[in-house]
């Protein structure tokens, strides 16, 4: 039984969403840089905003920079890591679908670029930045041409 509630909450928040699933969840969708991290604490939270300077918007209002909230912080004691969830480091080039701040499909919505590739690991435990694992991207990550995207989301 609790094997098939951990496949099912699995298959509800799949790394693999296909872009049409991306697309009907995004308000906005961005094509730009990480510029900065940083960690904002409330009373009872704590999360990560990355300032992402967009290059060019697909879908949704077009801003210059957008700051996405992302789940999960590190803190000077602890990280606080949430499992699935995307990670946007400075510098990255980005594909990003998002709901108001937030990456949408527990961070599926995150692809970082290589050319005209946009690369997401099928595997929220392996990094974000393709380039980590060599030649075995391909094999990896779950990638898409960005024209086709763009084409998508026309």
């Amino acid at each position: 039984m609790i094997a098939l509630l951990m496949c099912m909450l699995t298959a509800l928040a799949s790394p693999n969403a296909p872009i049409q699933e991306l697309k009907d969840q995004a308000d906005r969708v961005v094509i730009g840089e990480v510029l900065t991290t940083r960690t904002h604490r409330e009373d009872h939270n704590a999360y990560t905003i990355a300032t992402v300077r967009v290059w060019e918007t697909l879908r949704g209002s077009a801003d210059p920079i957008v700051e996405v909230r992302l789940p999960g912080a590190m803190l000077p004691t602890q990280d606080l890591t949430v499992y699935g969830q995307a990670k946007l480091h400075t510098g990255l080039e980005v594909l990003l679908f998002l709901k108001g701040e937030q990456v949408v499909s527990m961070g599926a919505g995150a692809f970082v670029l290589l050319g005209e590739r946009a690369y997401r690991s099928g595997n929220p435990r392996m990094a974000s930045d393709p380039r980590t694992v060599g030649h075995h991207a391909e094999s990896l990550y779950v990638s898409h041409e960005v024209d086709a995207v763009r084409a998508a989301l026309q």
